[in-house]
């Protein structure tokens, strides 16, 4: 078995939105699986213009899961302060497994 991390780029947002799209990803991740919001809330993590990055899994080259590195802003501000009030969005895990990519 071999795994591989790769750095998610844009070209890969509609694969992650077909993932989002599934029901047993959506009961943990409750994210809108449409293209507009993928491009939203993953764009500028896969442009490098947001500190996070996000990198495509793959096992025995078949892309298999989504991970991530660094925190988005209103997650990190969230602990730095009990007065600041993140967005409301809903609570994502940090992974999510697709078998079969």
């Amino acid at each position: 078995m071999t795994f591989m991390f790769r750095r998610m780029q844009r070209s890969d947002l509609p694969l992650l939105g077909e993932w989002l799209a599934r029901p047993h990803v959506q009961t943990w991740w409750l994210h809108d699986p449409a293209p507009e919001a993928v491009e939203e809330d993953y764009g500028g993590g896969a442009d490098g213009t947001e500190p996070i990055e996000y990198f495509i899994v793959s096992l025995d080259e078949q892309e298999m899961s989504l991970t991530v590195r660094g925190e988005r802003p209103w997650e990190s501000a969230g602990r730095a302060s009990r007065t600041t009030t993140p967005p409301q969005r809903p609570t994502r895990h940090r992974r999510a497994r697709c078998p079969g990519g």
